[in-house]
């Protein structure tokens, strides 16, 4: 192995751990779960219901989400570069560009195998 492919070899092993950095360590993981309440008729429901206060509908709100509410889930690779949240989704851009080094290493590594 020459000097090239060393370098190559450090920057990819790099590269590899930032991944698996971005991936577990700041949550990208390709599994999201999530509770889906669309189906849940709210206006039906808050009709059976009087509350005095905000914080017990809050609480209510809570209970009906959990008791009606379908538990579903989403499993795919691009789930490692992009987080759906609430405000919207996230982007793994370290992960893109660690994907992108891992890449390069790979191919300078092959191409300077000679020399």
């Amino acid at each position: 192995m020459n000097d090239k492919q060393k370098l190559l070899v450090m920057f990819g092993t790099g590269s590899v751990l930032v991944f698996l950095i971005t991936v577990f360590g700041l949550g990208f993981s390709p599994v999201h779960t999530w509770l889906d309440t669309s189906e849940i008729d709210w206006e039906y429901e808050k009709s059976n219901v009087d509350f005095d206060n905000e914080k017990d509908w809050y609480k209510w709100a809570g209970e009906l989400k959990k008791e009606k509410g379908i538990e579903r889930t989403k499993v795919g690779l691009p789930l490692l570069f992009s987080k759906p949240t609430k405000k919207g989704e996230k982007t793994n851009w370290l992960g893109i560009i660690a994907i992108f080094n891992i890449t390069f290493s790979i191919v300078g590594f092959k191409l300077f195998r000679d020399q």
